[in-house]
C-alpha cells in the first residue's frame, strides 16, 4: 500500500507544478477584468444622467427652480414636480416657466440640487 502510494506521489506532484501556474494566469484574467468591471463602474458613475423635464417656477432670489421632469435614476426618484436649488445659482439666469430643458441632478448637503442646465 506504501509503494503505491509513493509510487503516486511524483504524479501529483506534478499536476500541481503544472495546474499551480494556470490558476495563477486564470486569477490574474480574474483580476484584471474585475478591475475593468471596477473601472467601467467608475466611468458610468462620473457620467452625468441627463433628465428632461420642463420649467415650472423660478426663484433667482431663493437660488431655486421647480422643474417637472421625467424619472432621475441616480436619485431613484419617479417622475413628479418638485423643488431644486441651482448650484451654482448662475444656472437659473434667463429661466422661466415653460421652458424645455435637460438637466443634472444629485443630492448635496441633504439636499436636491441641479449642477448643470441644457435648454
Amino acid at each position: 500500500m506504501k509503494s503505491s502510494f509513493f509510487r503516486a506521489l511524483p504524479v501529483v506532484a506534478a499536476l500541481a507544478f503544472v495546474a499551480a501556474p494556470l490558476h495563477a494566469q486564470q486569477a490574474a484574467h480574474d483580476h484584471a477584468a474585475h478591475g475593468a468591471t471596477a473601472q467601467a463602474a467608475g466611468q458610468a458613475a462620473a457620467q452625468p444622467i441627463w433628465v428632461a423635464g420642463e420649467v415650472r417656477k423660478v426663484d433667482a432670489r431663493a437660488g431655486t427652480v421647480t422643474i417637472r421632469h421625467e424619472r432621475i435614476p441616480n436619485l431613484d426618484m419617479d417622475a413628479m414636480t418638485m423643488v431644486f436649488k441651482a448650484k451654482p445659482p448662475a444656472l437659473l439666469d434667463g429661466l422661466k416657466p415653460g421652458d424645455k430643458l435637460r438637466f443634472t441632478a444629485a443630492m448635496a448637503d441633504s439636499e436636491l440640487v441641479v449642477t448643470a442646465i441644457e435648454r
